[in-house]
């Protein structure tokens, strides 16, 4: 009783001097190195006295403070140590910007001391979560003005910093703590640092898809939706950069196996002192390999090494793959929303627009199949061109695309005939050539009756497929170039293409109608939907 009278006889004398010469508090200062530790004990007394004396001499020093607050940010292990930080917070200066200003020091000390070798910030983030959360609560007089909200945006540099770097449960705490304290911040950060926030989420998203937890991978990506789709929002570069990095990683690079991508083997360079240029002239044979064969322009392996091979040993499940490639669209989707909650179509087109960039090389040599091995390696592609395909007329802005996969199609099943019986070939041809027709509907590139294409092609002769893929799909993308401005809005604000308009003439369907009638046994009933007028 004697000590809390003192200690209140000691605030006053603080509140109403300016500059208090008071003896106690000298003494108290050289034992700030005693009282830190009481912060952090289980006797709620003891803290709340700490709290006490390290208030009294923070109106004095205010480092001491600010270096007790980092302390207790860091190490706090339950709910009443981060109440004690609240008070510690709160008695400061008076005023509630600078208490903000406090806040902001804390953190930023809290964040270089853990940050060396040795150090882990886990619970750091954990505790800053907590504060964010009784923010959002509005628990505490103090909190209202969202002193942690302030304090994670003012050091945003070092917390993005953090995110790009850390994994496991500290990652997710810094992703969560950012997403509280961007919640309705006024006013909201500058370009820059979005920009920086945007790659680091991105890469959050792919540590997420990693994760064995289920619960913690669909949580992380939901996540990352919310984050990145109020940071596009708010910054169209930031939606630029996004959508570059999320293609480029998930196509690309180290991340592309989670969506199926194929794995190949680095060749293994082989060094045998034993090896003569005799022995290795002799092994070359006395033919001569031509530049235009087969084997060198499909450039099907390494010399030396045999055939390219692919690491089927480290493949995800097909349902993981499925999973992954999901969570992807709908990130897709989060950074392409306006701020009305629909789809932008601006958006939409600029991933129309980078599909195209990554996947089409600069030269056109050889373009076609590179453009397909890419459909082949990546089945990722396809899932992202049916996004397209779905926000229509954005599929038009990939045409150079799908003409290169419809040319090598026409070499192949022109060339099909004589292993036409092998399955494995027939399976992967066909899947080609259904996606792609499907896709062609799907963006309504082909008008009825060819959008029906896809339905009749596996049950179809590989001639057959042929003068269908030359007469109706080939010669009517190169005769109607696809163009955004053949599509229009109705009144609803849906974008599509008027069938009675886009009719095409008999030179494109007369192939596909005969087509039919040779197969009428088993393709009769589309004959009649398609061909035949309603009585």
């Amino acid at each position: 009783m004697l000590a809390e009278l003192l200690l209140q006889e000691v605030d006053q004398q603080l509140r109403c001097t300016l500059s208090a010469n008071i003896a106690l508090l000298g003494c108290i200062q050289q034992e700030v190195s005693v009282i830190q530790p009481l912060l952090l004990e289980k006797d709620n007394l003891q803290v709340l006295t700490a709290v006490r004396l390290i208030a009294l001499i923070g109106n004095e020093s205010p480092a001491v403070l600010i270096g007790s607050a980092a302390q207790l940010l860091q190490k706090a292990s339950s709910e009443d140590h981060l109440v004690a930080l609240v008070r510690l917070i709160a008695a400061g200066p008076i005023v509630n910007q600078v208490q903000n200003i406090y806040m902001v020091h804390v953190l930023e000390q809290a964040i270089r001391e853990t940050s060396g070798p040795g150090s882990s910030p886990e619970n750091l983030w954990k505790n800053v979560v907590m504060l964010l959360r009784w923010e959002r609560a509005g628990a505490g007089k103090v909190l209202r003005g969202r002193p942690a909200s302030r304090a994670v945006l003012s050091n945003l540099d070092e917390v993005t910093n953090l995110l790009g770097t850390v994994s496991g449960t500290c990652a997710h705490s810094v992703a969560t703590a950012i997403d509280l304290a961007l919640n309705d911040a006024m006013p909201f950060p500058s370009t820059q640092p979005l920009l920086m926030l945007s790659k680091a989420v991105v890469r959050y998203f792919f540590l997420c898809l990693q994760d064995s937890d289920v619960t913690i991978r669909l949580r992380g990506a939901r996540l990352c939706c919310r984050l990145l789709g109020r940071l596009s929002v708010h910054s169209s570069p930031t939606r630029a950069l996004a959508l570059r990095e999320i293609l480029e990683k998930s196509l690309f690079h180290s991340h592309s196996h989670l969506f199926g991508a194929k794995i190949t083997k680095s060749p293994v360079t082989k060094t045998n002192q034993d090896t003569s240029l005799l022995h290795d002239n002799q092994r070359q044979g006395s033919s001569t390999m031509l530049a235009q064969r087969h084997s060198s322009v499909f450039h099907a392996g390494v010399i030396g090494d045999g055939p390219r091979v692919h690491n089927q040993s480290d493949a995800l499940s097909s349902d993981i793959v499925a999973h992954n490639s999901h969570q992807l669209i709908n990130l897709l989707k989060a950074v392409c929303t306006n701020n009305i909650g629909g789809v932008s179509l601006d958006a939409m087109t600029m991933v129309s627009l980078l599909l195209v960039e990554l996947i089409s090389p600069d030269v056109t040599i050889e373009r076609d199949l590179h453009v397909r091995r890419r459909f082949d390696d990546l089945p990722l592609v396809w899932e992202l061109m049916s996004l397209v395909a779905t926000n229509r007329p954005t599929l038009c802005y990939c045409s150079v695309l799908l003409r290169a996969v419809t040319a090598t199609l026409l070499a192949q099943w022109g060339s099909s005939g004589h292993h036409w019986q092998q399955s494995t070939h027939r399976a992967k041809l066909l899947y080609t050539t259904e996606k792609l027709l499907q896709l062609l509907s799907l963006g309504q590139l082909l008008p009825p009756p060819l959008s029906s294409l896809g339905d009749v092609v596996g049950k179809l002769s590989p001639h057959e497929v042929v003068q269908l893929l030359r007469d109706c799909v080939w010669n009517y993308l190169r005769d109607h170039v696809p163009s955004p401005a053949l599509f229009g809005r109705d009144d609803l604000g849906v974008v599509w293409r008027d069938p009675s308009q886009a009719w095409p003439g008999p030179q494109y369907i007369e192939t596909f109608r005969l087509i039919l009638q040779t197969n009428i046994e088993q393709l009769g009933a589309l004959y009649s939907q398609l061909f035949l007028a309603p009585a």
